[in-house]
């Protein structure tokens, strides 16, 4: 991730917290539904080629991500929850495309959430989940 991209981040954090953090009394917290879009940007390891590949020359571009999670909180603060994403990127070497790649990722979640604030709020979670990588050759593709 770039420095500037960091900078930016923590500032739009910073921005929030006073929203995030004006929390609802717990005991009056109701067990609920929630749907969570999210977009971001999804930064690739640099020896993505080396490991799945085993060709170093070869690259992941950085790309914007979108996904959402789907869950729900009971009202002791514990719920469960899905999440998913996807990145739809390029592979590159030596400063071509070689192909397109799709990133996907689901994930199931145990959260604790003890206060619900107006616009969300902290929480803890632990759960599982997979990703799946698939490229298809584009025109003068290397073969992988």
């Amino acid at each position: 991730m770039r420095p500037r991209s960091i900078v930016f981040a923590v500032a739009a954090l910073l921005a929030l917290a006073p929203a995030v953090t004006r929390a609802a009394d717990p005991a009056t917290m109701e067990s609920h539904w929630y749907v969570a879009p999210f977009a971001g940007y999804h930064a690739f390891d640099s020896d993505w080629g080396a490991r799945l590949y085993g060709r170093p020359e070869v690259g992941v571009n950085e790309a914007p991500h979108l996904g959402g999670r789907l869950g729900w909180l009971w009202s002791s603060g514990l719920g469960l929850e899905l999440a998913g994403g996807w990145t739809s990127t390029k592979l590159d070497s030596a400063g071509s495309d070689v192909a397109d790649l799709t990133w996907m990722h689901a994930s199931a979640n145990l959260i604790y959430q003890p206060a619900a604030g107006t616009f969300g709020a902290p929480y803890l979670g632990a759960g599982f989940g997979a990703g799946r990588a698939t490229h298809t050759n584009g025109p003068g593709a290397v073969a992988f």
